[in-house]
């Protein structure tokens, strides 16, 4: 009997009739298929049978121009958001999936410290000990209500509260959005810190400068259909 394939949610059990080199390439991948999506409301389509894979111990920058679907791509490919048709498989499970949105979304009323605590409630594997300390690091006042923080604190508090998740799978949309130029080697550190052989990244950022020499392929999304990823240092005519 085979790995469990997730698709969407739904869980299939496939048999596994291939070799070990195979095997072991299957469970070094994350995820795989083709992206579909579509949305009605707005008469776009910003996804069509494009190709996508994703593998264990890389990080990957997502980038495209403005508008072409770089925040839809990262909701899907951290099941917040699902692929319109069954073409896209998911060999991490949900709950291996931390995902950082580009807005911090709370409660008006809650403090920073309070917000900790919620996480260590709702997440098994949240390291409260690392997201304090790191917190106490960028000059974020613990009892600091949330709606009183600056837009900087919010999306700082924000990377925090993904980054200090034992997860497999980090997707990340604009973490360095609202920072400053002091802001970002730290920032740089706590994904260096948590990334390891076993663990991927998936990063959306405007400026690639904020991600050099920091991943190991770059995403492009060129048009609906096509999705072009290279290893850093490849070139493409």
């Amino acid at each position: 009997m085979g790995p469990f394939f997730y698709v969407n949610g739904m869980i299939e059990l496939r048999k596994c009739q291939k070799r070990c080199d195979d095997v072991e390439q299957e469970v070094k991948m994350f995820i795989k298929g083709k992206l579909n999506k579509s949305y009605t409301h707005a008469k776009v389509t910003v996804f069509s049978d494009a190709d996508i894979e994703i593998m264990e111990g890389e990080i990957y920058h997502v980038t495209s121009q403005s508008k072409k679907g770089k925040s839809s791509l990262l909701r899907i490919l951290s099941n917040v958001e699902y692929n319109d048709v069954y073409t896209l498989g998911f060999f991490v499970k949900s709950e291996d999936i931390a995902y950082m949105p580009p807005t911090l979304y709370f409660y008006a009323y809650m403090k920073v410290i309070d917000y900790v605590q919620f996480h260590t409630q709702i997440n098994v594997k949240f390291l409260t000990k690392d997201a304090i300390d790191q917190i106490h690091l960028l000059g974020i006042d613990l009892n600091e209500k949330i709606m009183d923080l600056t837009d900087r604190e919010k999306m700082l508090l924000n990377l925090i509260i993904c980054l200090s998740q034992e997860k497999r799978l980090y997707v990340m949309d604009e973490p360095f959005l609202h920072c400053v130029k002091e802001d970002i080697p730290l920032i740089r550190s706590f994904i260096q810190q948590r990334f390891d052989e076993h663990k991927t990244f998936i990063i959306a950022t405007t400026h690639e400068t904020l991600m050099s020499n920091l991943y190991t392929y770059q995403v492009v999304i060129e048009d609906p259909s096509h999705i072009l990823m290279k290893k850093r240092g490849e070139t493409h005519a």
